[in-house]
């Protein structure tokens, strides 16, 4: 017999299929930012957009290509623009720039991400001032903090699994192929975090250097 867990991952990949299998035009219109709330509205964390089974950038781009991908990007930057008014107005240059590396860097976010994100910004819950303006970089910076954030919590969401598993009365004796995909899944989500925190170190440690050397040269 199914677990709730069983049932819910089959749904999510069911979710993520019919989205998929919507003609390029009907995807663009069925998931425009204007859309998207309504969808989405009782998604109000990293966490439960991670596991809420619409796609991700990546897969997007697999079904539909980099062209059409990168022009979803631009659909949400522009509803961006049209939110903030012509004070905040990115160029179309920064437009499809921002788009590209959004599409480049963060692959793993999914439609909810997306939302989450950009509301945040209209909300002014981002955690950045804009000063009168907004480019590329702030948006970037934006993305990199929610992404941040988003390793986080799902890195501690995967240190309860076993107490969730325990809660829910799970045999961890007989692990269905469907939980295993779940452990699988918040393993990856903590080595991404590892792997970040650890950059974020060698980063650091590298400009320490780099500041030793330079207080050197400016000793002599």
């Amino acid at each position: 017999m199914d677990t709730p867990m069983d049932r819910n991952t089959l749904v999510k990949k069911a979710d993520t299929a019919a989205a998929l299998a919507l003609p390029a035009k009907e995807f663009l219109a069925e998931y425009s930012p204007l859309a998207v709330p309504a969808k989405t509205a009782d998604i109000r964390s990293p966490v439960a957009a991670s596991q809420c089974g619409l796609p991700s950038i990546s897969q997007i781009k697999a079904q539909y290509g980099e062209k059409v991908t990168v022009l979803y990007l631009t659909t949400w930057l522009d509803n961006l623009t049209a939110f903030l008014g012509k004070k905040y107005a990115l160029t179309e240059v920064q437009t499809v720039e921002t788009a590209n590396l959004i599409f480049q860097r963060y692959p793993e976010l999914n439609i909810a991400d997306l939302r989450l994100v950009f509301e945040s910004i209209k909300t002014g819950d981002c955690g950045i001032t804009l000063y009168g303006e907004i480019n590329g970089l702030t948006i970037l910076k934006i993305f990199e903090t929610y992404f941040t954030n988003r390793l986080q919590q799902c890195y501690d969401a995967s240190l309860n699994r076993d107490e969730v598993i325990k809660k829910h009365g799970y045999d961890r004796t007989k692990t269905t192929a469907t939980e295993q995909q779940v452990a699988d899944m918040y393993n990856r989500y903590r080595e991404a975090y590892i792997k970040r925190q650890e950059e974020k170190e060698a980063q650091y440690a590298a400009a320490q250097v780099r500041i030793k050397e330079l207080l050197k040269q400016i000793k002599k």
